[in-house]
């Protein structure tokens, strides 16, 4: 059954009589509500599984989307503790309503210089990426996980294998970026610079 029908058949059951009327508008009434307790949800077991596999001692973990999961730029990021709040890896939602989310490493301020060879490395081992003023390479999430507003996504954060897509995948790259990372936030001046 596609989606066209499935919506076809809701809509002459909620216009049958009043009460299936009242029902379905509640229903949408909770969409939002319930698309947020998902995500959240979501979050709270990707944080878990992306801790089981970092050691924490070495790693801070920066889940911003939890507490507003529909605030735009709002992100999903592990560092290391050395990396000195330059340079992080995650995703983040570039639009608000957590819509077009993309995945990378970012840059905490435009001012940092890139990192020689990350996007190199990532582009041969993970894919083609784009650098910009605030990220060394990025990418769009491919669908279901590009905007998280459609039932498909929704069901997979829901059911648990977002978690494994998603977080097997950032960890993938934090395994690519952080020697290349390291290497380059070792050669730097240390972070932030002390006032003279």
């Amino acid at each position: 059954m596609t989606e066209l029908s499935e919506r076809a058949i809701i809509l002459e059951h909620a216009l049958e009589n009043e009460n299936n009327l009242k029902m379905t508008l509640d229903i949408g009434n909770a969409y939002q509500e319930l698309r947020r307790r998902i995500i959240v949800a979501f979050l709270e077991k990707l944080q878990h599984f992306v801790r089981q596999q970092l050691n924490e001692s070495q790693w801070n973990l920066n889940p911003e989307l939890l507490s507003n999961p529909f605030k735009k730029y709002a992100g999903f990021f592990v560092a290391k503790k050395a990396w000195a709040e330059r340079y992080s890896v995650g995703f983040q939602a570039d639009q608000s309503d957590a819509r077009y989310l993309i995945v990378g490493v970012a840059k905490q301020a435009e001012s940092l210089p890139s990192i020689e060879g990350l996007k190199q490395t990532l582009d041969s081992q993970i894919r083609q990426g784009k650098p910009s003023a605030q990220w060394d390479w990025y990418h769009e999430l491919k669908h279901p996980y590009f905007n998280w507003d459609n039932k498909e996504a929704l069901i997979k954060l829901y059911d648990g294998s977002a978690v494994t897509d998603l977080g097997t995948y950032l960890l993938r790259i934090v395994t690519l970026a952080a020697p290349v990372i390291d290497r380059h936030v070792s050669k730097m001046p240390a972070y932030p610079p002390n006032p003279d």
